[in-house]
């Protein structure tokens, strides 16, 4: 069954239109439409179809709509069956939508996947997915209802998200050549929209790249005179500095260059990413086998659970092939804790099946390289991790999970194991470790806290922390302090120290804010909650509150908004509840609460956050707020208040880090050549010292060249792929010239047109704490990357991907053959050689890789410099 309510509201069963009944009945069921898979009371809905004066049949009357109404969507229940679609409850009805029956949801899958596309650099696929999702539009939403009371917000929201949409997809068709056919088109949407001034700015953009520049500075003039006669405002500051870039000639109005070679280069990209693969069998229970159409509607039914489980957890949900199904964790956009996502939704599987034991799954997840094609019609992603994941989904018997030995290690603590025998893939020649999952703790990360670790070298800033509580205990107002640094660098453990600091003389509570699920906005205040009044309730919170004049008031608004009380709490008054919650949890004592990994919450949190520091009199509360540089992307005025400070965490040099490391290792410290290399490698970052030290004592290897634990792999590929493409460009090209680069030795391997941009892509990569410049960097015009391992993945990747162009369809290659092959490359022209050669002696060339070494030599030879290739052996 699909239902529509972009246009004229329609449910459709394949090819046929299903009748909906009279305006009141259509009118019943576009409400619930508005709210799918959502109960709906019986007021609301009364509301909804009648307003103000129902008639006193209003009751009996629903019930006729919901009864003429699941004859009409399900006409092959039968009496006495229960109906699936539209469902009873005790307080109202419920519409179950599944997964892409809803035009309106495939309308914003489609709008995701293409800002997905555009963050990738493939404004071409954007512009396709976008107009797709805008064929859906058969006309203005709900327009049956345009004039019902009910319906005006959500028309009034769907038409700005149309607008909205038609304004992305037109940013990314600006990139594309032909530009005539956008020009009368934007002109046309201004008349419609004569005060949106993006769609102002697109059209004198559009005009200035077809060499129009005149009409463009017109049609600023035109943009002008409206806003000023209409509103009495000038044009904002996005316009003005578009006609003064204009007037200039400025060159970063060009086309945006596509930073990739090759259409084939710009529809696939290598990730490292966590694969799903469940292995159906339709068993029959203990009844006669069933017949293809009772198995048909199992597999559906199973789809439809399974999938929304998987989406649940940011993964990507491919249909069956065969009798197993697929799913993606980290496309398209890759994160830190996949595999800890993979292996969640994993577990919510398990109880998908239907019962009566008539289907049965088992499943693998194994972790690993892909190509992942960004073209729907490409797989959606290839790579032995598929064939790995299928087997283990094989053997593993009903209900089980088992995993491989990447994502086990992926998943850290959060996975108890045990140990099977050796598994070996088809088309596999070495067998791989598996592992059965026997226990999952849902509360751990991939990153663990390091509460009982030694907390070296952070005196100064533990002692400004003290200070702030000091000032906060004697001023008696509130404070926030922000701390950053990068994973793993010990802001947990700076903040467990402090609050061991406070002991009795204060109440330090924390919560996290999680990166992802349903109600997450509040979760932290819910764990903070829960740790002041023993639990996260109604009637705790009134205990916590006891004594306060409004304290039945101000807990049924706190537990309204956390979700754990009778009501939900209008958005106008949850800051003022939270606020009077603070001060009742600081009226006797210092009251500290930690936020952490506070990168990760909605913008509603922070508000709330900066509301409390600034609203908070007569109240000892400090705020601590613990966070990655990520925060400052998204929010760059935070804590930039007259009561807050930041403290900014550095990595740990010298002495420092050799006392960590004697800490960690116990009485196995390794030596001195050893220790000098986990400090290149951990760059001083404590956890990642740890989790080297504890690699290293597992597998006995002291290969640390390619020692990297893959918790930290996953750490930095989730932080770079947050980076446009045209930093990332600069990454990967910086990568191959060493830690330590020439801006403009890294400048010559990109490609011609998008040298010019390259100045700020190297700023935004400074401002993202990924690369510094040196001290005198004005002169010498010398940056490094923050971190070696940022370098050293990058290097890895551009191995890779130039590896194809050094060998034959035969597996040799001529030195004539590789002269030639690189000037094909998108990443290696003639222009470009010089500098592989200069860094010939920081790639890879192993004892076998002959090619390589014919392949910098001759770059040599093209650059007038060769030097020799240090050989170095597996």
């Amino acid at each position: 069954m699909e239902f529509r309510i972009l246009g004229p509201l329609e449910a459709r069963e394949g090819d046929h239109a299903v009748p909906l009944g009279g305006p009141r009945q259509r009118a019943f069921l576009a409400v619930l439409l508005l709210h799918p898979n959502e109960v709906v009371s019986r007021d609301q809905l009364i509301d909804a179809v009648w307003g103000d004066r129902p008639p006193l049949s209003s009751a009996e009357i629903v019930r006729g709509y919901v009864s003429r109404l699941r004859r009409a969507l399900e006409p092959s229940v039968g009496r006495g069956s229960s109906y699936r679609i539209l469902q009873t409850h005790p307080t109202g009805y419920l519409l179950e939508v599944l997964p892409d029956t809803l035009d309106l949801d495939r309308f914003e899958v489609m709008r995701r996947h293409a800002r997905a596309a555009s963050a990738d650099g493939d404004p071409r696929a954007a512009a396709r997915l976008l107009r797709e999702g805008l064929a859906l539009w058969r006309g203005p939403p709900l327009v049956d209802f345009a004039y019902e009371p009910f319906a005006q917000s959500e028309i009034a929201r769907l038409e700005e998200l149309r607008v909205v949409t038609l304004e992305e997809r037109i940013e990314a068709e600006l990139t594309q050549v032909d530009l005539g056919d956008l020009v009368g088109e934007l002109e046309s949407l201004v008349h419609r929209y004569p005060l949106r001034e993006r769609l102002r700015a697109q059209l004198m953009l559009a005009l200035y790249r077809s060499g129009r520049q005149a009409e463009a500075l017109e049609a600023y003039r035109r943009a002008r005179v409206t806003l000023v006669e209409e509103l009495g405002i000038e044009p904002g500051p996005e316009l003005r500095e578009l006609e003064a870039a204009i007037l200039r000639h400025d060159s970063a109005l060009a086309r945006a260059p596509a930073l990739r070679g090759s259409t084939e280069a710009r529809a696939h990209t290598r990730k490292t990413v966590t694969v799903l693969a469940c292995a159906l069998a339709v068993t029959g229970g203990e009844s006669r086998p069933l017949d293809p159409e009772a198995q048909q509607r199992l597999r559906r039914e199973w789809l439809d659970g399974a999938g929304q489980a998987i989406r649940r957890h940011g993964g990507t949900f491919e249909a069956l092939v065969g009798d197993t199904a697929f799913a993606v964790f980290g496309i398209p956009r890759l994160h830190e804790d996949d595999a800890l996502r993979a292996i969640r939704a994993a577990t919510e599987l398990r109880q998908v099946a239907p019962p009566a034991g008539e289907l049965a799954a088992g499943i693998g997840i194994a972790s690993g390289e892909v190509i992942a094609g960004v073209d729907t019609g490409d797989p959606f992603v290839t790579g032995d991790v598929v064939g790995a994941a299928t087997h283990l989904a094989g053997v593993a018997r009903i209900g089980e999970l088992i995993l491989d030995d990447a994502t086990r290690r992926l998943a850290g603590s959060a996975a108890r194991v045990e140990l099977l025998a050796p598994q070996t893939p088809k088309g596999h020649e070495e067998p791989m470790t598996a592992w059965l999952l026997t226990e999952f703790l849902d509360d751990h990360s991939t990153l663990p806290r390091r509460e009982k670790a030694p907390l070296v070298g952070r005196d100064r800033e533990l002692t400004q922390l003290r200070d702030a509580l000091r000032v906060v205990r004697q001023r008696r107002q509130a404070a926030l302090v922000t701390v950053t640094g990068e994973a793993g660098i010990g802001k947990s453990r700076l903040v467990h120290e402090l609050a061991a600091a406070v002991g009795a003389e204060g109440t330090v509570v924390v919560g996290r804010c999680l990166p992802y699920g349903d109600g997450i906005t509040f979760w932290p205040l819910r764990e903070i909650l829960a740790a002041a009044a023993g639990e996260a309730s109604l009637e705790r919170t009134l205990e916590l509150l006891a004594g306060e004049d409004d304290a039945q008031t101000v807990a049924a608004a706190v537990c309204g908004a956390l979700g754990v009380g009778p009501n939900p709490t209008a958005p106008e008054e949850t800051f003022w509840a939270f606020r009077r919650l603070f001060e009742a949890l600081a009226k006797e004592r210092p009251f500290v609460a930690i936020f952490e990994d506070i990168h990760w919450a909605e913008h509603t949190l922070l508000d709330l956050v900066e509301h409390l520091c600034d609203s908070l009199r007569d109240r000892p509360v400090l705020l601590v707020c613990l966070a990655r540089p990520e925060l400052f992307e998204d929010r760059p005025t935070w804590g930039d208040g007259n009561d807050s400070a930041r403290i900014q965490l550095e990595p740990l040099t010298g002495n420092d880090f050799e006392v960590l490391v004697a800490a960690l290792a116990g009485e196995t410290v390794p030596d001195r050549e050893t220790r000098a290399r986990i400090a290149e490698r951990a760059d001083g970052n404590p956890l990642f010292v740890e989790q080297i030290l504890a690699m290293l004592a597992e597998e006995r290897r002291r290969d640390l060249e390619r020692l990297v634990p893959p918790t930290i792999q996953a750490l930095l590929a989730a932080r770079l792929d947050r980076l446009g493409p045209g930093e990332r460009a600069v990454v990967e090209c910086a990568a191959v010239v060493g830690r330590e680069f020439s801006e403009h030795e890294a400048v010559e391997l990109l490609p011609v047109e998008a040298r010019p941009n390259a100045g700020r892509f190297l700023d935004a990569l400074v401002r993202k704490q990924l690369v510094e410049r040196s001290p005198a960097a004005a002169v010498t015009h010398v940056a490094r990357f923050r971190h070696v391992l940022i370098r050293t993945s990058r290097t890895a990747r551009f191995r890779r991907s130039f590896a194809p162009t050094c060998t034959s369809s035969s597996g040799s290659a001529s030195p004539r053959t590789l002269r030639a092959q690189p000037t094909k490359s998108s990443v290696i022209t003639s222009s470009r050689r010089c500098v592989i050669a200069r860094s010939s002696d920081r790639l890879e060339i192993t004892s076998g890789n002959c090619h390589g070494r014919r392949l910098v030599a001759s770059a040599g030879r093209a650059g007038g410099r060769s030097r020799p290739v240090t050989r170095r052996r597996r």
